[in-house]
């Protein structure tokens, strides 16, 4: 058994480096002058070779954690591939050209429709059966929007 200074000069260390292997939990902690000298030299060859090895100290710890995060990158990009490839998603390019053409369709329809309707007040019974022959109201009653009429309802003549 040995006391603090006789076990820090045997693995040739100064006090305080010995204090700070025994804060960081490298070398366990004893009643003073019961070090176990070849217990404590066991627990600094342990630690001095995890730290040549790039597993301990604090550029160890530091590299781990790259190596972790490295890791965790090629996880989350692999499951993204598979998913893209499994159908379960889309490229936002795509979807995004999709609905601005169909967006720009219905808003060319939108604006397009006073013009189209305009003559609908002014149009006789008589002349009702031709004005339903007429081609943008035959887009009218093919159009999802239905001008904006609810859902189901049908164009009637006036």
């Amino acid at each position: 058994m040995a006391t603090i200074a006789q076990a820090a000069a045997h693995i040739c260390c100064s006090r305080s480096q010995y204090d700070q292997y025994i804060a960081e939990g490298v070398i366990t902690r004893q009643s003073s002058g019961k070090y176990d000298l070849d217990q404590v030299r066991r627990e600094v060859l342990a630690h001095l070779r995890s730290v040549a090895a790039g597993r301990g100290g604090a550029a160890g710890s530091k590299l781990t954690e790259e190596r972790t995060r490295l890791v965790a990158a090629k996880r989350r990009r692999e499951e993204r591939q598979d998913a893209f490839e499994a159908g379960q998603l889309v490229q936002l390019e795509s979807v995004c050209r999709y609905l601005e053409q169909t967006l720009v369709g219905m808003r060319n329809r939108l604006l397009n429709l006073p013009g189209e309707t305009a003559c609908l007040p002014c149009v006789g019974r008589k002349n009702a059966s031709r004005l339903w022959t007429m081609p943008f109201v035959r887009r009218l009653r093919r159009s999802p929007i239905r001008a904006g009429l609810p859902r189901g309802s049908r164009l009637r003549a006036l």
